[in-house]
């Protein structure tokens, strides 16, 4: 049974949250402060972390930092009434996979905390009509350790945003990114990094610049029109928007047999 762990200081948040959970067969522990949150956040037990960002004393985005640095696997939803572009930054860069702006609907919170459950697995995102260099580009400016897995393909490793190995059937470094750039569409998979082989030994920029380069190269020795973009600009975060007292845990743990319920309440 998957494990959620929600930490708001409103006590009726962290009441209906536990419930509305729980009634999806999740067993939830709810907590109001970032500090017992880290604690328990370092058994290991829990798969996603919901927090609000604004809690007494450690707010939540020192928590979210925290659980990055000591609990990499666990996945972290976000909650916030308001969310600035440097916040949402910071969060980003500390893995945060979703942000919930309050109010939301409660089937909202359910599928966002479906996804995070998911992505514990692997993530799965077609990239049809999305160029491939625009997702290393997010990866690399998520500053995260990760491995994409390109269909059946080959495997692109990044260490703290940085591709560090990438390997296509025999090929590996830019040699094998290049045969992965030639990929017109397909499917990625991410997954936590793993200790590996270490076949990239030059920045991000310098890497992709030189595979694109050599793919193009090797169009153009075809006869075919080098029709490879540039990679895309940096993304600038800051440009982004978004609209829009318990002293102990209270554990509520899933119903033996839970129905689906009508969702009324919103939550503010």
């Amino acid at each position: 049974m998957a494990k959620v762990l929600v930490v708001d200081d409103d006590l009726l948040v962290r009441r209906i949250l536990s419930d509305l959970f729980a009634g999806e067969g999740l067993e939830v522990t709810a907590v109001d402060r970032a500090e017992r949150a880290l604690i328990l956040a370092r058994t290991g037990e829990f798969q996603v972390m919901v927090t609000d960002l604004v809690l007494p004393r450690m707010n939540g985005i020192d928590l979210v930092a925290r659980c990055q640095a000591e609990v990499p696997r666990m996945r972290v939803v976000a909650m916030s009434a308001y969310a600035s572009a440097a916040d949402m930054k910071r969060l980003m860069r500390h893995g945060v996979v979703d942000l919930l702006v309050k109010p939301f609907q409660p089937a909202e919170a359910i599928e966002t905390v479906e996804r995070a459950l998911a992505m514990g697995a692997g993530f799965q995102v077609a990239f049809d009509g999305l160029s491939l260099p625009d997702v290393l580009q997010m990866c690399h400016h998520l500053r995260r350790s990760l491995t994409l897995e390109v269909e059946d393909a080959g495997v692109i490793v990044f260490e703290d945003g940085q591709m560090v190995h990438a390997g296509a059937g025999s090929a590996s470094g830019v040699d094998a990114l290049v045969r992965l750039l030639r990929l017109a569409e397909g499917h990625l998979r991410l997954i936590p990094s793993v200790a590996g082989p270490r076949t990239i030994d030059r920045s991000f920029d310098n890497a992709l610049l030189a595979a694109m380069a050599t793919l193009d190269e090797q169009r153009a020795g075809r006869g075919r029109t080098p029709t490879t973009a540039p990679p895309a600009e940096p993304v600038d975060f800051d440009e982004l928007s978004f609209d829009g007292l318990l002293d102990d845990a209270v554990v509520t743990p899933a119903p033996a047999q839970a129905g689906p319920r009508e969702r009324t309440v919103r939550i503010a």
